[in-house]
């Protein structure tokens, strides 16, 4: 609750679980000028929220730009394959997925 009021201004509760992902060739790379710092391969929970509050304000330090978007428009949107699976899990049914 507390990382989407700072990504996205909103506030949420927790209505559920979409699942627990993690997916091997989704590595993340953190660069420290032109030295790797550290590589990460995430596991995330996923959950499934509703919106109770707040507006639309993200921190500027947490994200650039915040928007609602029709599930029918995501194609038009870059999105890593893993967290498209996510995604579309959440979108498409109601049962925890674990990988």
């Amino acid at each position: 609750m507390r990382e989407c009021k700072e990504e996205t201004g909103l506030d949420v509760e927790v209505i559920g679980l979409v699942g627990v992902f993690s997916t091997p060739d989704h590595v993340i790379v953190y660069m420290h000028g032109d030295c790797v710092d550290e590589v990460r391969q995430p596991i995330n929970i996923c959950l499934r929220a509703r919106v109770v509050g707040g507006d639309i304000e993200p921190e500027p330090d947490e994200a650039a730009d915040v928007r609602w978007v029709d599930p029918s428009q995501l194609d038009d949107y870059r999105v890593h394959p893993a967290l498209r699976e996510r995604i579309s899990h959440g979108l498409t049914s109601q049962d925890p997925f674990v990988s």
